[in-house]
């Protein structure tokens, strides 16, 4: 009688993870839409996943000189601990690593994100969880 008990369990316990499983991955898919497609985001769980823990816009100006205006925070505070980026393409030419220090005003550890050209393809890239307290861009 047992066995047929834990059967029935485990049938249940698949069923209701079955529903859970579409609603989680839906949830993810209108937290991860909503970073536009210009936004440098921080998100708190893996593969772009979470809470946008940080979230701000590259501008880029379509004039003659083609100006970017990349994401430089001095300090962020309180300090955040993201897992995972995305970060926008931006104009032919330009690549650039998004530098994530451990303490404000860019000191401490960091880490680093890649990104750049192509304009119409977002980077990402996993990170470790530890804190940032400030954002830098280095470009070349």
């Amino acid at each position: 009688m047992s066995g047929v008990k834990a059967r029935h369990r485990a049938v249940v316990v698949a069923a209701v993870l079955a529903a859970l499983v579409p609603a989680v991955t839906a949830t993810a898919q209108a937290e991860r839409a909503s970073c536009g497609e210009r936004d440098f985001c921080l998100f708190a769980g893996p593969h772009q996943t979470g809470k946008i823990l940080f979230q701000r816009t590259v501008t880029v100006d379509d004039g003659e000189e083609g100006t970017v205006h990349l994401v430089n925070e001095e300090e962020i505070n309180p300090r955040i601990r993201p897992r995972s980026a995305r970060l926008p393409g931006l104009p032919e030419g330009l690549s650039c690593i998004a530098v994530l220090s451990e303490e404000t005003y860019f000191q401490g550890d960091y880490q680093e994100a890649d990104y750049g050209y192509p304009l119409d393809q977002d980077a990402v890239t996993e990170l470790s969880g530890r804190p940032v307290g400030s954002i830098d861009s280095d470009c070349g």
